[in-house]
């Protein structure tokens, strides 16, 4: 019997280890942890295809279609202004419509 919580202890140990340090590589550290312990190794691979938190999140210009962060007010390119309605860029005039 205690064989048996040894190793499993050991099993989420080990993998839950191995999930933390992908996670924290992604930004999603408990994220990493809690997969690899439900899932084992396809919690790894789950989480290594996960987005990365740190990823600063872009779109187009509506203008110019320059890369530029969202909620940015101004386009660095062509430098109009840019309006934002759910997260999306959309000229001045579709604004009328």
């Amino acid at each position: 019997m205690s064989h048996i919580i040894a190793g499993g202890l050991l099993y989420f140990v080990f993998f839950g280890a191995i999930g933390m340090a992908i996670g924290q590589r992604k930004g999603r550290t408990l994220a990493g942890l809690t997969w690899a312990m439900v899932l084992g190794p396809f919690g790894w691979l789950l989480v290594a295809l996960l987005p990365s938190a740190h990823e600063a999140k872009s779109a187009r210009c509506p203008h110019c279609a320059g890369v530029l962060a969202v909620g940015s007010a101004q386009c660095g390119h062509c430098r109009n202004r840019v309006t934002w309605i759910r997260g999306r860029a959309v000229k001045p005039s579709r604004l009328a419509e």
